[in-house]
């Protein structure tokens, strides 16, 4: 009987370690990526994973399966993606070379401690490139005149109010300094009108006014720029209320595929809103569009300035 017991729990214990299941596959990691200057979007690949881990290799980290970074300086760095699943874990590194981003270049980067700033182009274009000029509220940003005239602000008497320093730090402390020339800021028109004392400084708040409103409705006002602005950059589509002026017909323009810079300051120039759209930029030069608005009742979009701005 003992002998009979002893074989059945032998074979007992033989049956059960047959019906173990089968360990868990073990995971797989691997991923791709694309960079868009300082943008990457990664794309993790992984088997028998159910939860990831990334290390961007700035001291960053994402939980996510396919995230998108943002580096925040140009450089080559060791990215690690990781897969977890019932099985264990899996890495796999790779180099990945950020380029400047449209923060960094704005900005200097953390590192540029008194920030970067930037000034009108004074003679609006380079080599008559067609880059600045006026057009209607429209994504695709066409420009309908275009500015070929280098000293276009002496012919309409709006020079002086264009010497603003505009600097931005990467903390997203954004300044204006427009002490120059009596502190004036160039301002719509309409706006003007509606905000300030339209008579002459000092009795006034009006220090330039264009000569031909038609074409530049545009006055130079004093004003005192906010001390705690802030700035960043929005890459997701947005929309703006506008009005056709030949027509007078109101429609929703949807602004799709740029890069947005979004102040709580004017830039370039103070109206009902700040809407500014940055076409293009390099270390030294950048090329925007803003939003005027020839209506203030409602609050409407009438026309995009292109201009260029500079290095400082």
């Amino acid at each position: 009987m003992k002998y009979l017991k002893m074989m059945s729990l032998l074979l007992l214990s033989v049956v059960l370690v047959n019906c173990k299941e089968d360990p868990a596959p073990a995971p797989i990691a691997d991923f791709t990526f694309d960079v868009d200057a300082g943008t990457v979007t990664f794309n993790g690949l992984a088997d028998n994973a159910t939860s990831y881990a990334w290390e961007f290799g700035d001291g960053e980290t994402s939980m996510e399966e396919d995230p998108i970074h943002i580096y925040a300086a140009p450089g080559t760095y060791d990215v690690i993606f990781t897969a977890t699943g019932e099985g264990g874990t899996d890495s796999e590194t790779k180099k990945v070379e950020a380029f400047a981003s449209v923060e960094f270049l704005l900005s200097g980067g953390a590192g540029n401690t008194t920030g970067k700033s930037w000034i009108l182009d004074r003679k609006f274009n380079d080599g008559n490139d067609g880059n600045d000029g006026s057009g209607g509220v429209t994504n695709n940003l066409t420009i309908d005149i275009p500015i070929t005239d280098d000293n276009v602000l002496d012919e309409f008497l709006l020079s002086n109010g264009y010497n603003d320093v505009l600097t931005f730090h990467a903390d997203g402390k954004y300044v204006v300094d427009n002490s120059a020339d009596l502190g004036g800021a160039i301002m719509s028109a309409l706006y003007a009108e509606k905000h300030y004392t339209m008579i002459p400084f000092p009795d006034g708040d009006l220090l330039q006014l264009s000569n031909d409103l038609s074409l530049m409705p545009l006055a130079d006002i004093v004003y005192t720029p906010k001390t705690d602005a802030s700035w960043s950059i929005n890459r997701k589509d947005f929309a703006i209320d506008a009005v056709d002026p030949a027509a007078g017909t109101l429609y929703r323009e949807t602004f799709s595929g740029h890069t947005q810079l979004v102040v709580d300051e004017y830039f370039g120039i103070k109206d009902a809103a700040a809407t500014v759209i940055i076409k293009s930029i390099t270390e030294t030069k950048m090329n925007v569009a803003i939003v005027f608005y020839g209506s203030l009742d409602p609050v409407l979009g009438s026309h995009m300035f292109h201009l260029t701005f500079v290095a400082k």
